[in-house]
Protein backbone atom coordinates (compact mmCIF):
# COMPACT_ATOMS: atom_id res chain seq x y z
CA UNK A 1 0.00 0.00 0.00
CA UNK A 2 2.81 2.40 0.88
CA UNK A 3 4.71 1.67 -2.31
CA UNK A 4 1.59 2.13 -4.42
CA UNK A 5 0.77 5.46 -2.76
CA UNK A 6 4.35 6.67 -3.16
CA UNK A 7 4.29 5.67 -6.83
CA UNK A 8 1.32 8.02 -7.28
CA UNK A 9 3.29 10.91 -5.75
CA UNK A 10 1.97 10.79 -2.20
CA UNK A 11 4.19 11.51 0.75
CA UNK A 12 3.34 8.80 3.26
CA UNK A 13 3.95 8.82 6.98
CA UNK A 14 3.17 6.05 9.41
CA UNK A 15 2.37 6.59 13.07
CA UNK A 16 4.04 3.72 14.97
CA UNK A 17 1.88 4.53 18.03
CA UNK A 18 -1.41 3.95 16.23
CA UNK A 19 -3.82 1.29 17.38
CA UNK A 20 -6.98 -0.44 16.23
CA UNK A 21 -10.01 1.68 15.31
CA UNK A 22 -12.01 0.04 18.13
CA UNK A 23 -14.54 -1.79 15.98
CA UNK A 24 -13.96 -5.31 17.40
CA UNK A 25 -14.73 -4.21 20.97
CA UNK A 26 -17.69 -2.14 19.79
CA UNK A 27 -19.15 -5.03 17.80
CA UNK A 28 -18.75 -7.33 20.81
CA UNK A 29 -20.78 -4.93 22.94
CA UNK A 30 -17.89 -3.49 24.94
CA UNK A 31 -18.72 0.12 24.11
CA UNK A 32 -16.82 1.72 27.01
CA UNK A 33 -13.64 -0.16 26.11
CA UNK A 34 -14.21 0.62 22.43
CA UNK A 35 -14.55 4.31 23.26
CA UNK A 36 -11.17 4.19 25.03
CA UNK A 37 -9.53 2.67 21.94
CA UNK A 38 -11.35 5.12 19.66
CA UNK A 39 -10.15 8.04 21.78
CA UNK A 40 -6.55 6.92 21.30
CA UNK A 41 -7.14 6.56 17.56
CA UNK A 42 -8.53 10.10 17.41
CA UNK A 43 -5.57 11.50 19.32
CA UNK A 44 -3.14 9.58 17.11
CA UNK A 45 -4.63 11.17 13.99
CA UNK A 46 -5.73 14.65 15.04
CA UNK A 47 -3.91 17.05 12.70
CA UNK A 48 -0.75 18.55 14.10
CA UNK A 49 0.72 21.83 12.94
CA UNK A 50 2.50 20.04 10.11
CA UNK A 51 -0.73 18.62 8.66
CA UNK A 52 -2.62 20.50 6.03
CA UNK A 53 -5.97 20.33 4.33
CA UNK A 54 -4.63 17.76 1.88
CA UNK A 55 -3.63 15.22 4.52
CA UNK A 56 -5.62 12.02 4.57
CA UNK A 57 -5.88 8.89 6.65
CA UNK A 58 -5.78 5.89 4.35
CA UNK A 59 -6.64 2.40 5.59
CA UNK A 60 -6.72 -0.98 3.83
CA UNK A 61 -9.93 -2.00 5.60
CA UNK A 62 -13.30 -0.67 4.46
CA UNK A 63 -14.90 -1.87 7.69
CA UNK A 64 -12.51 0.21 9.80
CA UNK A 65 -13.16 3.26 7.64
CA UNK A 66 -16.90 2.65 7.81
CA UNK A 67 -16.71 2.36 11.59
CA UNK A 68 -14.79 5.63 11.91
CA UNK A 69 -17.18 7.44 9.58
CA UNK A 70 -20.46 6.02 10.86
CA UNK A 71 -20.02 5.22 14.54
CA UNK A 72 -17.40 7.57 15.96
CA UNK A 73 -19.88 10.44 15.71
CA UNK A 74 -22.39 8.41 17.74
CA UNK A 75 -19.82 7.39 20.36
CA UNK A 76 -18.56 10.96 20.79
CA UNK A 77 -21.80 12.88 20.35
CA UNK A 78 -21.92 15.86 22.73
CA UNK A 79 -18.34 15.22 23.85
CA UNK A 80 -15.25 17.40 23.78
CA UNK A 81 -13.96 15.28 20.86
CA UNK A 82 -17.02 15.76 18.67
CA UNK A 83 -15.38 18.33 16.35
CA UNK A 84 -12.21 16.27 16.02
CA UNK A 85 -14.34 13.26 15.08
CA UNK A 86 -16.16 15.22 12.36
CA UNK A 87 -12.84 16.38 10.91
CA UNK A 88 -11.28 12.91 11.18
CA UNK A 89 -14.22 11.29 9.39
CA UNK A 90 -13.84 13.64 6.43
CA UNK A 91 -10.14 12.77 6.02
CA UNK A 92 -10.45 8.98 6.36
CA UNK A 93 -10.51 6.80 3.25
CA UNK A 94 -10.27 3.16 2.32
CA UNK A 95 -7.25 2.57 0.08
CA UNK A 96 -9.02 1.93 -3.25
CA UNK A 97 -11.55 4.70 -2.55
CA UNK A 98 -8.66 7.11 -1.94
CA UNK A 99 -6.94 6.06 -5.15
CA UNK A 100 -10.05 6.67 -7.26
CA UNK A 101 -11.93 9.50 -5.52
CA UNK A 102 -9.05 11.62 -4.22
CA UNK A 103 -6.08 10.88 -6.44
CA UNK A 104 -8.22 9.99 -9.48
CA UNK A 105 -5.82 7.18 -10.28
CA UNK A 106 -7.41 4.20 -11.99
CA UNK A 107 -4.32 2.34 -13.11
CA UNK A 108 -0.89 2.30 -11.50
CA UNK A 109 0.59 -0.04 -14.07
CA UNK A 110 2.39 -3.22 -13.18
CA UNK A 111 3.84 -3.46 -9.73
CA UNK A 112 6.38 -6.18 -9.19
CA UNK A 113 6.13 -6.63 -5.42
CA UNK A 114 5.85 -9.69 -3.27
CA UNK A 115 2.34 -10.16 -1.90
CA UNK A 116 3.47 -9.75 1.70
CA UNK A 117 4.75 -6.27 0.89
CA UNK A 118 1.27 -5.19 -0.21
CA UNK A 119 -0.61 -6.67 2.75
CA UNK A 120 -0.64 -4.40 5.76
CA UNK A 121 -2.88 -3.39 8.64
CA UNK A 122 -1.35 0.05 8.70
CA UNK A 123 -3.31 3.21 8.74
CA UNK A 124 -1.36 5.90 6.97
CA UNK A 125 -1.36 9.61 6.80
CA UNK A 126 -0.88 10.56 3.20
CA UNK A 127 -0.30 13.99 1.74
CA UNK A 128 -0.93 14.46 -1.93
CA UNK A 129 2.37 15.76 -3.28
CA UNK A 130 0.83 17.66 -6.17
Amino acid sequence: MIKVLEKTGCIVSYNPNQTCCGQPAFNAGFWDQAKDVCTKFIKDFVPKDSFGEDDYIVAPSASCVGFVRNYYSKLFENSSLHNEVKELSKRTYEFSEFMVKVLQVYNVGGLNYKAKELITTAVLVCANAE
